[in-house]
């Protein structure tokens, strides 16, 4: 029997990452793109220091290096500040706005940083896991983006 990797995706919705697995690694690199994507724009994530990996995840090019770290530096910072809110308030107290955004942030940017991954399987399972992350229930743009790009394939 072989085995099968589980990755975070599978624990979540393991339908979705039954079929993302069956697409080709061109296929599997839209995905990604288009997740993170959404993630960004849903979540209003913008800092300057995205700029080249949003633009290399635009052209469907590798980023570099310094672009990737970069986008770990902003991950680094808004899960500061969602750890940090959270760890001021008690257990019975609902999460403030600003907990949520940043978390929701910090996920979108986590998004990015797997589309950018040099491996499409990992790039789009990810990606995908960390944009339905972020969308905190709000995933129809996603699920019918990623249908869209399913279906797409020959």
């Amino acid at each position: 029997m072989e085995d099968v990797v589980r990755e975070r995706i599978d624990f979540g919705d393991p339908a979705l990452a039954e079929a993302l697995r069956a697409l080709d690694p061109a296929r599997l690199r839209s995905v990604a793109a288009v997740a993170a994507r959404i993630a960004v724009d849903h979540t209003g994530l913008s800092d300057p220091r995205l700029i080249g990996a949003l633009a290399a995840l635009h052209a469907g090019e590798p980023a570099s290096s310094e672009d990737r770290e970069a986008v770990a530096t902003v991950i680094g910072e808004f899960d500061e500040v969602y750890w940090s809110l959270a760890h001021k308030r008690d257990a019975a107290t609902p999460a403030s706005n600003a907990e949520h955004e940043s978390f929701a942030r910090a996920r979108a940017a986590n998004a990015l940083w797997y589309a950018l991954d040099p491996d499409p399987h990992t790039a789009a399972l990810e990606a995908v896991y960390e944009s339905l992350t972020a969308l905190d229930g709000h995933t129809d743009k996603l699920r019918t983006a990623l249908r869209a790009l399913a279906a797409d394939q020959p």
